[in-house]
């Protein structure tokens, strides 16, 4: 009977083709490998089963303080990218796939983001959308972050258990397996950023799968493993991570061409050299001509492979294609486009180089594999002669160096030789391949040392010593303050022991392993052998537990948050307002909050994506905040700094939420635009123009392509309807235009957007370098606007393609033919259910979503009809119950028939509130006008002036207002005449109250704008500037604003006899205040002319009030 550590297993090998280490195990030849393969198979024996066991319970174990559903207070992963930015993207996916809608565009991030143009959102993962069907069969449309959790739980058992089948097979040790997955799946690479980042971990665990299905098809010398492995490289990159899946990629390409090098030196790989068929004729031959034969025939075999084997990586790409194609689309356009070798280089920096032994001194966790493991792995290296640990050696060591990035001259070389390499920035991301590679290394030491080990004592005592070797190596190449600081208590590692506690634990246990392991083969008599089964196979486990102990001490709190268990998602005072008020625009924050727009379907100017529209970047960087808050409709800011000139609507934990003031809606109609070619031309020419205050964006607009249907007039006047979104790729816009504009749509422009002006398709234009503008004809329309991207249409077809090869493949298959599942079944049926058992395994490669998201592509668009008139006097209604009082006037008849109050353009204009008996302040008048006309100007009884415009379908409405109640709301009533067209009333100061001799204002709280009021003495042409100025005791400007009357809105020459008109004037903080007194003056300029508008007593400007600063 032979002893159980010499196979190394504890039950029948994994994969008896396997080609093991020379000292490992004996190599059999390809008919008895067939014989036995589906005895040995994986999960074909109880022993696999316990493994599987296992790695679950040492993953639960790891992970239950984070999933426990018991627990009252669960620990967290650390805030990051986690939780502010992939489970908002699963969030949103799964909520978007309940209600039945495929996720491709979101409108809460970046003015508008193609959401499937990010591949990190992994929307077309087959795992993600087998969670999505879960929670939708259970009536569940929200994603939980504990649920998000579990899957995250579920990609370290498949990563675990991927590279235990994987180095089993090639070891022919299910213990090795062990050794690899444990030190691997809880290493330090692992169980530091990847987690972080999901889109890593969904893309880096199909390797060991990739590696071996190709390992598979080269020594079982069937193609058809080439199909599966394709499907594992498909998944790697549906996983959406393009430089995991990029070295992933470039790893299973290398250990192809490895062996089919090979197999062209060895005819198939770990056999010896064969003549070919083995015919009479040919054993017959002379030797020279039979070694000659069978070169050629091992040539021909490689090349023969060489063809599939292009497929197999070529069918990736294809399967992947529905994802890759937006994803290269924002690519293109965003600034990764341009990435240089400065931005791409950065890596590891050199002080962490020893990290693979001392991981907590250099803060390298990363790096960390395991001190057991790399001592395997360095046995294996030293101790056992096998092809293919040349291999793992040798990307060991050049993953190792390319992990420092432009430190060393690889990373430049490999950036020159592989295409694609120089795309991605972050180099110290490869060190996960040197996890990999020394967890297979430590598989094949872990082997050797279970199947022969040292045969003398001599030996054992030196491999029991090696542990402290590897210590005082990595001492020596310690700095002086490293080696200083792994012995000192006062130095923690970061988890569970010091490093001057730990060290010394683990270089005895690994000595005590090591030894005791090895000792095993001196059992020379039979009796005692089989007593020693059970024994030596309870030592055998020691391998993987010592490795599980190794990485859990050094890691067990990577992935704990040290800042709270407080998700960022948990409701807070200033969410719920935003949920509950939030009608139109968009919210900013500088940082200080987590990005929770896709959670909460709130609006965010700004998110954490990597791939991002590079012209609404370059609108934000280039414009400044208050510039791009008026382009891109930003009616709120959530930040800890005081806001001077928003309005304070709460604070909470010291968040500070403002509305800004005077910033236009979301859309809005233009009647003078300047046609500018292209983005960057757009962007020189506003911020031009901002500077010289020729350029207002409630009135201005630079677009890509002036209109055709009219010449501008320059002027007109409009009504917007709320804009109704239906859904985040649909949304519609009503509105109703005097003259010719330019609708413009604050949200950012992008390819696959098509506007319909009335049903009739329109093109959309590129303005003020990042927003759309269509051409608007005069009159009343219903423009909408569907996201339907051209390049996800082209790759559903390239998928589509693709997936049609993968089934011809698996019809000619040998593997179908040899397959006695339908034995004894009708040829038809059996026909029908091979066929549905190799679809459902091309299902499972990755090819579902074609079906899952091919229903929307091809879907017309859904564009509602024109609001009936009665919906239109409802939404007039209601607009007039809201700004005007009591009582509202109305000229026309409503839907039902019924004459309203008023006769014609003339209400009762002293009306008198029936319920109150006050007068009443603001009237609000009606008219359903016709398709075709446009009022004129109703002038208003003396006392009375009009404040608003609005209009709904054919109906306008205007809002008019009493002068008198104007006059009550001026705080402070100073001021003077200017020329015989201005006369200044009085001023409003926010913040500042009147004493007797001078205004007090605090010299910390700032107060909000000054708001002016003036009347117009009679009607001018001349378009005056209004300024607001402090002045100190030196009449030196210390504080200005400067400006047209409502930053443009209101320029003078529109100013009716006797209309007042409000202002508001945002005034900077001066840097230094003094303790003297200051002057508040206004004053009245044609900046043409150059001249001001001068008072009776000759002065051209009016004292508002002498101001005085008081400390706190």
């Amino acid at each position: 009977m032979p002893h159980p550590t010499q196979a190394g297993n504890l039950g029948p090998a994994l994969d008896s083709e396997a080609s093991s280490p020379t000292d490992v195990a004996t190599p059999r030849s390809n008919s008895q490998s067939e014989a036995t393969h589906s005895a040995t198979a994986i999960g074909g024996h109880p022993v696999d089963l316990l493994a599987m066991a296992f790695i679950v319970v040492v993953t639960l174990i790891y992970f239950w303080r984070f999933i426990d559903p018991w627990a009252q207070s669960p620990i967290i992963f650390p805030p990051g990218d986690l939780t502010e930015q992939f489970y908002p993207y699963h969030h949103y996916a799964i909520a978007e796939l309940s209600d039945g809608r495929f996720p491709i565009w979101s409108p809460y991030a970046n003015a508008g983001q193609p959401f499937i143009g990010d591949i990190q959102t992994a929307v077309f993962y087959p795992l993600n959308l087998l969670l999505a069907y879960l929670l939708m069969t259970i009536g569940q449309p929200n994603l939980s972050f504990q649920s998000f959790e579990w899957l995250i739980v579920l990609h370290y058992i498949v990563a675990a258990a991927g590279l235990y089948v994987f180095v089993g097979r090639i070891t022919n040790n299910r213990i090795a397996g062990l050794v690899s997955a444990m030190a691997f799946t809880f290493g330090g690479w692992l169980t530091s950023y990847p987690p972080q980042q999901t889109a890593i971990i969904q893309s880096m665990v199909w390797l060991p799968f990739a590696l071996l299905f190709l390992r598979q098809a080269f020594f079982s010398k069937r193609r058809f493993y080439l199909l599966p492995a394709a499907g594992s490289l498909s998944l790697s990159i549906l996983g959406g991570h393009p430089q995991t899946s990029s070295y992933l990629l470039l790893a299973a390409a290398a250990y192809a061409l490895w062996n089919l090098l090979r197999m062209r030196s060895t005819g198939v790989p770990g056999s010896k050299p064969t003549c070919g068929n083995g015919s009479a004729d040919m054993r017959a031959a002379p030797k020279d001509q039979r070694i000659r034969l069978a070169s050629v025939r091992r040539y021909a075999n490689a090349l023969r492979w060489i063809a599939p084997l292009g497929l197999t990586f070529a069918l990736p790409m294809v399967l992947a294609a529905e994802q890759l194609a937006p994803t290269i689309e924002l690519w293109q356009l965003s600034r990764r486009a341009t990435n240089d070798f400065a931005f791409t280089q950065a890596g590891f920096p050199a002080w962490q180089s020893i990290g693979l032994i001392f991981p907590a001194p250099v803060n390298a966790y990363p790096m960390y594999v395991g001190f057991f493991a790399l001592l395997l792995a360095l046995v294996a290296v030293l101790r056992v002669w096998q092809r293919d640990l040349l291999f793992w050696t040798l990307v060991t060591i050049a993953t190792y160096i390319l992990s420092f990035g432009g430190l060393t001259p690889l990373y430049a070389l490999v950036r020159t030789i592989v295409p694609g390499y120089g795309l991605f920035r972050n180099q110290e991301r490869v060190i996960y391949l040197t996890g990999f590679a020394i967890a297979v290394l430590a598989g094949y030491g872990a082997a050797w040392l279970l199947s022969s080990g040292p045969r003398t004592r001599r030996g054992r005592i030196l491999l029991s010593l090696s542990p402290c070797a590897l210590l005082a190596a990595g001492l020596v190449l310690t700095t002086p303050e490293t080696r200083a600081d792994l012995f000192s208590l006062d130095m923690p590692l970061s988890n569970v022991l010091r490093p001057a506690v730990y060290l010394p634990l683990v270089v005895a246990g690994a000595a005590a392993v090591l030894y005791l392991v090895s000792s095993l083969h001196t059992a020379s008599r039979p009796r005692l052998r089989r007593a020693s089964f059970l024994i030596s196979g309870a030592v055998a486990l020691l391998l993987p537990m010592l490795a599980v102990a190794d990485n859990f001490s050094v890691n067990w709190n990577n992935l704990v948050s040290t800042q709270g268990n407080r998700l960022p998602q948990v409701p807070t005072p200033i969410t719920q307002f935003l949920r509950r008020e939030m009608t139109d625009g968009r919210i900013d924050h500088d940082g200080s909050i987590p990005f929770t727009g896709y959670y909460y379907r709130l609006p965010f100017l700004r998110s954490d994506a990597q791939l991002e529209n590079r012209n609404f970047l370059n609108a934000l960087d280039e414009l400044g905040s208050y510039a791009a808050a008026q382009l891109f409709s930003q009616q709120y800011q959530v930040t800890r700094d005081d806001s001077p000139g928003d309005d304070l609507l709460l604070e909470w934990e010291g968040l500070r939420l403002y509305r800004l003031r005077d910033v236009p809606g979301r859309v809005s109609v233009i009647y003078r635009p300047q046609s500018v070619p292209d983005a960057s031309e757009q962007l020189r020419v506003m911020r031009a123009r901002i500077a010289q205050r020729d350029f207002y964006f409630d009135r201005d607009a630079v677009v890509s392509e002036l209109a055709t249907i009219a010449a501008f007039s320059g002027g007109g006047f409009a009504s917007t309807k709320a804009v109704l979104d239906l859904k985040p790729t649909e949304l519609v816009v009503q509105v109703d235009t005097s003259a010719p504009g330019l609708l413009l749509l604050a949200d950012s422009y992008y390819p696959g957007w098509h506007a319909y002006l009335d049903g009739r398709e329109v093109p959309i234009h590129l303005a003020n370098s990042a927003v759309r503008g269509v051409d608007l004809p005069a009159g009343a329309h219903l423009v909408s606007f569907r996201y339907d991207p051209f390049w996800l249409r082209i790759g559903l077809a390239i998928s589509a393609i693709g997936f049609g090869i993968l089934l011809v493949l698996v019809a000619r298959s040998d593997a179908l033919a040899r397959s006695r599942l339908f034995d004894g079944l009708p040829v038809a049926l059996r026909a029908t259910l091979r066929t549905g058992q190799w679809l459902v395994l091309a299902i499972l490669l990755g090819a579902a979503p074609i079906y899952v998201s091919g229903s929307y592509a091809l879907s017309p668009p859904t564009i509602p009809a024109a609001l009936h008139d009665a919906e239109r006097w409802d939404v007039a209604r209601a607009w007039a119950g809201k700004q005007c009082s009591a009582t509202v006037v109305s000229t026309g008849a409503d839907p039902d028939g019924d004459q309203l109050t008023g006769s014609g353009f003339y209400p009762s204009w002293d009306a008198i509130d029936v319920q109150t008996g006050a007068a009443i302040d603001h009237v609000c008048v009606l008219a359903n006008l016709g398709a075709d006309s446009y009022p004129v100007q109703l002038e208003p009884p003396p006392g009375w002036q009009k404040e608003h415009d609005f209009w709904s379908g054919t109906i306008w409405g205007a809002q008019y207002v009493r002068q008198e109640s104007i006059l009550t709301r001026i705080p402070f009533r100073e001021g003077g005449s200017l020329g015989s067209t201005v006369e200044v009333l009085g001023f409003g100061w926010p913040g500042a109250r009147q004493s007797e001799d001078a205004l007090r204002v605090s010299a910390t709280s700032w107060p909000a704008a000054v708001q002016l009021f003036m009347r117009a003495t009679k009607t001018t042409p001349t378009d005056y500037r209004v300024f607001v100025q402090l002045l100190d005791e030196q009449a030196r400007a210390v504080a200005v604003s400067d400006h047209q009357p409502g930053d443009g809105a209101r320029p003078t020459s529109t100013w009716s006899t006797n209309e007042i008109v409000v202002d508001e004037h945002q005034i900077a903080r001066p840097r230094v205040i003094g303790s003297g007194s200051y002057q508040l003056i206004a004053g009245v300029y044609d900046e043409k002319a150059g001249s001001r508008l001068r008072g009776p007593d000759g002065q051209d400007h009016v004292v508002l009030a002498r101001v005085q600063f008081q400390s706190p």
